[in-house]
């Protein structure tokens, strides 16, 4: 007869859980899905953390900081500083972010209060 192990059985244990960012980031490499969130991000809040925080995930979704630099034109570090939570994106650096990714946008009409 087979020995009976002493140690408890082994439950099936969960999938472990990805990081938010890395779940939501995917979302941002469809241009459309891309184009909205800005367009909320512009229309919902004055707050312009929310648009650099719109802005990181495009360019993160696009390849990173790295090769979206390389797309536009701009150095890596200045690329990081215009869409860093600590500054107010340049409208001109939203262009050419956009412009460079083929994310088609135009400027909503802030809804009433």
């Amino acid at each position: 007869m087979p020995k009976k192990s002493s140690k408890p059985t082994k439950r099936k244990e969960h999938p472990s859980s990805i990081p938010y960012e890395d779940f939501i980031v995917p979302y941002y490499r469809d241009k459309k899905y891309a184009s909205l969130s800005l367009e909320d991000a512009l229309t919902e809040t004055d707050e312009p953390r929310l648009l650099c925080l719109v802005l990181q995930r495009i360019v993160k979704a696009h390849g990173g900081f790295t090769h979206v630099a390389k797309l536009t034109g701009m150095r890596r570090e200045d690329l990081y500083r215009a869409v860093s939570l600590k500054t107010t994106p340049k409208i001109h650096v939203v262009y050419q972010i956009l412009s460079a990714l083929d994310i088609p946008f135009s400027f909503p009409k802030k809804k009433a209060a």
